[in-house]
């Protein structure tokens, strides 16, 4: 008999793709993983970097918005280089700002848009809503756009209600008053008072005290310096812990420019007095040097023209370590005046070139940097060609991954179509078993017990001349025993032979078997079978199981009941099967049911068909048997 050639060697071309691509691959993540330590290196350096140019831009902000703008989109393409969706967002947030102080509004509209689209995929109520009164802002105060902005302002106020933050709906009331500041002072006043109000609700302290200090802008704004003043007040009687010290400073000197407003100096000039000091305590140059400012102003309108320049000249000296031109500029101007008005026109001569200088200054740093940032836009290009040529390598190793991921998959497939190849032919073997089983206990076991079988008949027959009782009992035994065995032979052969595994077959061969012992035995019977077809198969095991526990129920119930009927009921549902036998007979001891072998093989058969069989009997009550199995067709 010649060896089959195994399945899988019936595909070499098949086996010898897959294992070059398996090494290909194996070759390519080496490759990768070799530098994955590097890589991590790297982008630790690169998160290094975003952080550094961010923070170079917002420095530059107020001095050079094309430095800010140059930083910032450096920043932005190496996060999106690295794939940091964080610090992409960060980065996009911040050049929308700086677009629209520059007048691109176009980018600036773009940005905008990226981050209130990313906000919605990541599901991050923070930043949409930041998003959006972004945008509210922009077409209000860039695009002129008031149907537009107030559509973005009033889906950030539903987006905080939704969302059920008090600061985020603090935030976006107060997005509504600033959309209105310019066409409606007193819906913006209202809307401020409301955003006032869900601070207090809130209960934290650093948005209640910006509330205050918005509303008493606000008022100062339209002309209310009675309630200006009020707020001021209300805001500096909460600033009353050590860690809001550096806030008192800013409080007290916009409090005493709403008193300046007036024209009442004094009480300006307190207030200023006392906001440096806190300032000079908390080392806050930027308000120092306000302060100096503001003073030198109040000592201008209070014609205190010595003590006006000796505070303008404390203003620049602050100042001048902080490199701020633009305040610098300013200074030198306002000197120049207040020189003037003292008529030392010398001093007021040097501090208006000193103002031209600042100016000129800060005219050429705007030349340099669009130098500055051409040359940067031919390193950027560099750049951008070795980012490509990294895109290409990570394309090729995506495209070696997509190939190993579909070979698996066909690998799979493959596998799965030998695996049932090689089921079938499992199946196939034990058919061509059971068969060949059944066909050679037909022919030689079963032949031999016929022939024991008509020889004891024979014997007995020709006894019965010699009237031999012994020898007459014993073959009459082997006569009963021999028939005994044929009968079980048959059931062995029927339930190994194939063509007979299907439900119709068991009951078929159940009723005969039925039939044939209750008429031999003069017992009435009824039997109750399903009245349709059921052709689906039962496993060997299930159908030995079940007909070998009707058997011996028949069997039990002819020989030991004394019953007169019987009946036998077998009912179908569509994962269950359930049949019963019962009889009028004797019945039985409930301990006796305990201890018959019988009767524990039948259980344990509906045992291994995850069955249940139960019995229910008494004396003089009849016998009742019921099996109930899982069965689906």
């Amino acid at each position: 008999m010649s060896k089959e050639i195994p399945s899988f060697l019936k595909y070499p071309l098949l086996w010898i793709f897959m294992v070059a691509v398996l090494l290909f691959h194996v070759t390519s993540c080496h490759e990768k993983n070799g530098s994955s330590a590097a890589m991590t290196a790297e982008y630790k350096n690169d998160t290094s970097r975003i952080n550094e140019y961010l923070t170079i831009s917002k420095s530059s902000y107020k001095t050079s918005v094309d430095t800010a703008i140059f930083y910032g989109e450096k920043a932005y393409a190496l996060s999106k280089k690295i794939g940091d969706e964080l610090f992409k967002y960060k980065s996009t947030s911040w050049l929308m700002e700086c677009y629209s102080q520059k007048g691109f509004l176009d980018k600036s509209l773009e940005m905008a848009i990226y981050c209130l689209n990313h906000s919605q995929e990541t599901k991050n109520k923070e930043y949409e809503l930041e998003a959006t009164i972004e945008l509210s802002k922009l077409y209000a105060k860039q695009f002129k756009n008031f149907e537009k902005s107030l559509e973005y302002a009033n889906n950030a106020l539903d987006l905080s209600k939704r969302a059920g933050d008090l600061h985020m709906q603090t935030e976006a009331l107060e997005c509504l008053a600033a959309v209105y500041s310019d066409i409606d002072d007193t819906k913006s006043l209202n809307y401020n008072l409301e955003a006032y109000k869900v601070a207090l609700q809130s209960k934290d302290d650093d948005l209640i005290i910006t509330m205050l200090s918005i509303l008493a802008e606000a008022y100062l704004n339209t002309g209310d310096h009675k309630n200006s003043i009020r707020y001021y007040r209300l805001c500096l009687d909460r600033l009353n812990k050590p860690e809001m010290n550096k806030m008192v400073s800013y409080a007290k000197h916009n409090l005493g420019n709403v008193y300046a407003d007036l024209g009442t100096y004094d009480t300006a000039m307190i207030l200023y007095k006392s906001a440096l000091q806190f300032a000079k305590n908390q080392k806050q140059d930027e308000i120092i040097g306000l302060c100096y400012s503001s003073i030198a102003n109040t000592y201008m309108n209070l014609k205190d023209h010595p003590n006006s320049l000796l505070a303008i000249d404390s203003a620049i000296s602050v100042e001048i370590p902080r490199g701020s031109s633009y305040r610098l500029m300013y200074l030198y101007l306002s000197k120049s005046s207040f020189a003037n008005n003292q008529k030392d026109y010398k001093l007021a001569y040097e501090s208006l070139r000193k103002y031209k200088s600042y100016n000129e200054e800060l005219n050429n740093d705007e030349i340099q940097n669009k130098i500055n940032l051409l040359e940067s836009a031919q390193l950027q290009k560099a750049k951008e060609q070795e980012l490509k040529i990294e895109a290409l390598q990570t394309k090729k190793f995506r495209i070696t991954t997509i190939a190993l991921v579909l070979n698996s998959i066909i690998l799979a497939i493959f596998i799965f179509y030998i695996k049932k190849q090689a089921k079938l032919r499992r199946e196939l073997e034990q058919e061509q078993l059971r068969n060949r089983l059944s066909r050679d206990l037909h022919d030689d076991i079963g032949s031999t017990l016929s022939s024991i079988n008509i020889l004891s008949r024979t014997a007995q027959f020709n006894l019965d001349k010699t009237e031999s009782s012994k020898i007459k009992t014993a073959l009459e035994k082997i006569n009963e025993r021999s028939q005994r065995l044929l009968t079980n032979m048959s059931d062995i052969i029927w339930n190994i032979k194939t063509g007979n595994d299907t439900l119709e077959d068991v009951m078929s061969r159940m009723r005969e078997y039925a039939v044939s012992i209750f008429e031999a035995q003069n017992i009435e019977f009824s039997i109750l079978f399903p009245e349709n077809t059921m052709n689906c198969k039962l496993s060997m095991t299930e159908k030995n199981n079940l007909y070998m526990i009707f058997k011996e129920s028949v069997n039990n119930l002819a020989k030991y009941s004394g019953a007169t009927h019987a009946n036998i009921q077998l009912i179908i549902s569509t994962n269950h099967l359930q049949m019963s036998i019962s009889d009028n007979g004797r019945g039985f001891e409930e301990s006796e049911l305990f201890h018959s072998g019988g009767l524990l093989n039948m259980r344990q058969r509906a045992e291994e068909m995850n069955g249940r069989f139960n019995i229910i009997s008494g004396p003089g009550k009849g016998t009742f048997l019921e099996l109930s199995m899982p069965y689906s067709c």
